[in-house]
């Protein structure tokens, strides 16, 4: 049986994944209302403000993590113990698997694809709108 703390845990990180989806369907929104109003320079702008700060979300989670992992001895036996728990295939709660991901620096590499990918849409948008065409 689960100690209460990793259900507590499980609970918080499932309650993070429906804020993330419910700003996700606030996002695509945003930029649904800004296509159909043929707001173009609100969009351009809205894209790359959003890469750059997915990018800067990356690495602050990312320094968070790590520097949780080395905050003190406790701390460093814990991460251990989940790194040989990971490497003997036992099983790992979700918010372990979500640490161990970011410490691993997972988060930075899908923070930087999806940011760089918003701010090359935005460029992308402005050379073929104000470029070729206006």
């Amino acid at each position: 049986m689960k100690p209460f703390k990793e259900y507590i845990g499980d609970i918080l990180v499932y309650l993070l994944i429906a804020f993330w989806l419910w700003m996700l369907y606030f996002w695509f929104r945003l930029i649904f209302i800004f296509i159909k109003e043929e707001d173009y320079k609100t969009l351009i702008f809205f894209l790359i403000l959003s890469g750059i700060a997915i990018i800067v979300v990356g690495y602050i989670s990312k320094s968070y993590v790590y520097n949780r992992s080395i905050a003190g001895a406790y701390i460093i036996e814990y991460f251990q113990e989940l790194r040989k728990k990971q490497e003997l295939k036992e099983r790992i709660s979700l918010n372990d698997k979500l640490d161990l991901w970011a410490l691993d620096g997972y988060i930075i590499k899908i923070c930087n694809r999806i940011g760089i990918t918003l701010i090359s849409i935005g460029i992308i948008i402005y050379i073929i709108k104000y470029q070729i065409i206006g």
